[in-house]
């Protein structure tokens, strides 16, 4: 039985909870964005702890219009975002979190404070969040060699999840 405790509909930070995590999950709900809808832009993240718990759960403020909120499957509504956390300052937010203090610049692979980060299209999700992470911390399921399909190509999350977890 999962331990994932979901926080609701608005914003919540519990950084405090997290002091000694030192892997973080990042997950990122999509809308579309330009005059077709097919740009994909970060309507809402989840920053969860190796605990279980969630850290950050927050809609984001997309730098332009929202053109297909895409609701079928991402549950986002105009007005999650009226009053949602600017893109800008959920950068902030979430790179403070995953450096757990230290300075970006100062990451280094052995024996510093910033955490290792975790999830499924990495490179998709940060980039639509305009978050840059150093690449030796990051443990991406889309790009993990030992679930990855024999012609290279990474497995969806939905086949990754019905064929480990059932």
């Amino acid at each position: 039985m999962s331990r994932l405790s979901f926080q609701g509909p608005s914003s919540s930070d519990h950084g405090t909870r997290m002091q000694g995590s030192k892997v973080i999950a990042l997950g990122c709900t999509m809308v579309g964005g330009g005059s077709d809808g097919s740009l994909d832009l970060c309507a809402r993240v989840f920053l969860i702890g190796e605990d279980e718990n969630i850290i950050l759960q927050t809609y984001i403020k997309p730098l332009i219009p929202v053109t297909n909120y895409r609701y079928g499957t991402t549950g986002v509504r105009p007005e999650h975002l009226r009053d949602a956390m600017p893109l800008k300052q959920a950068q902030r937010r979430i790179q403070d979190l995953l450096s757990n203090g230290e300075p970006i610049w100062k990451i280094r692979s052995r024996g510093g404070n910033a955490r290792i980060l975790v999830g499924h299209g990495l490179d998709h999700d940060l980039d639509c969040l305009g978050v840059e992470y150093p690449e030796f911390l990051i443990r991406d399921t889309a790009t993990y060699p030992p679930l990855m399909k024999t012609s290279k190509l990474g497995n969806s999350l939905k086949h990754l999840t019905q064929t480990y977890l059932g």
